[in-house]
């Protein structure tokens, strides 16, 4: 298992790595090299209680009879910045933690999910 790395800066504080599961087109990996050249794959994830629905765009909604299939990166911050911008964070949509278990440890991941627009 990969551990989440600190990256330590002469001008900042040490960074701190975070999980987030990506669904959608932050699953294609080349577009993910663009926007987040620091991301680290860490594979693919299985959520449970979750599934994928499409508003105007895709998102994910509970649902404990389902399962969604993730990929997990590691991010840094500045990665998580980019896909703020990306996601049209905090207006459009949100982030919310979950708790999953991956190779064996439990972890908690951040995934983007679509404010209530009605």
């Amino acid at each position: 298992m990969r551990k989440i790395k600190i990256i330590r800066s002469k001008n900042a504080l040490a960074q701190t790595r975070k999980y987030y599961l990506a669904y959608g087109m932050n699953t294609n990996l080349a577009s993910m090299a663009s926007r987040c050249p620091s991301a680290e794959l860490l594979g693919k994830v299985t959520v449970p209680g979750h599934r994928l629905c499409f508003k105007n765009h895709c998102d994910v909604v509970a649902d404990k009879n389902s399962s969604l299939e993730c990929v997990l990166w590691s991010i840094t911050q500045e990665c998580e910045h980019n896909l703020d911008m990306l996601e049209g964070y905090p207006d459009y949509y949100t982030k919310k933690n979950l708790t999953l278990d991956f190779q064996g440890k439990r972890i908690q991941a951040m995934i983007y999910h679509m404010r209530d627009l009605s």
